[in-house]
């Protein structure tokens, strides 16, 4: 397999080193490339029916604020160093997003066919690479989106049209995931649904998010009014106790 190590999504070096081989063994060569490439087991799992009542939401089901809309909620992304993952943590009034990255070559669309289509056929072994594709393709809708992320380090596209053909990738594979393969997706990721819609709607996240946007615009700013106050406040102490010092001089 270190035939692959140069193709994206690269190989979970941890989980190859010091990972637990699944119980039953690898199905098949694409059950192997697929093991080295996602988080360790236990999340991005999908239960049967015999196990809950309602069964398992299609990916057509799944949903999600795009990337730009959700800055308007306080909401900030990072790249995640590592396959195939999503972490989502919010606080009070702000909320950060960590992705892993999506590299784009000519390539992957292929790739994330056959590891999508693996992942349907054995969700046993978990939906790591559903949930992250889901998520990508709900944050990127538009351009804007696309360079949102990009300038996050989270997208990477080696592809001449740039911004085009990532949205042309997200939607060619999530055609393939409605049309032909009827995806579900795992349990975790409609759990993290529901987080992001809450605090999207959060009046205080929204207010926070407009006081940060025009108050402070970006961190050189936040920096100079920092600096701008703490000389005041320097300034003022030495006028202070300069005045002190004439009063007790005379």
């Amino acid at each position: 397999m270190s035939c692959f190590d140069d193709l994206y999504p690269r190989v979970n070096k941890s989980k190859v080193k010091f990972g637990k081989l699944p119980s039953g063994g690898f199905k098949h060569l694409l059950h192997i490339f697929h093991w080295t490439r996602t988080p360790e087991e236990g999340k991005w799992m999908v239960h049967t029916k015999s196990e809950q009542e309602q069964p398992a939401k299609r990916f057509v089901e799944f949903y999600i604020p795009n990337a730009t809309n959700l800055l308007e909620s306080s909401t900030s992304f990072k790249r995640l160093d590592s396959s195939s993952d999503v972490v989502y943590s919010n606080k009070r009034i702000s909320a950060l997003m960590q992705v892993a990255p999506l590299h784009l070559f000519p390539y992957s669309e292929e790739i994330f066919r056959q590891l999508l289509n693996f992942e349907q056929r054995y969700p046993v072994y978990g939906l790591p690479v559903t949930a992250h594709f889901a998520c990508m393709k709900s944050l990127l809708q538009t351009k804007a989106d696309v360079k949102l992320l990009q300038k996050k380090g989270i997208v990477f596209c080696s592809v001449n049209n740039g911004e085009e053909d990532v949205l042309r990738f997200l939607h060619n594979v999530g055609s393939f995931l409605v049309d032909e393969v009827k995806a579900c997706i795992p349990d975790d990721l409609n759990s993290l649904s529901e987080k992001v819609i809450e605090h999207h709607e959060r009046d205080v996240s929204i207010a926070y998010s407009e006081f940060k946007s025009q108050f402070c615009p970006n961190r050189w700013v936040i920096i100079s009014v920092i600096a701008a106050i703490t000389l005041f406040v320097l300034t003022f102490i030495q006028t202070v106790y300069s005045a002190l010092g004439y009063y007790k001089g005379t």
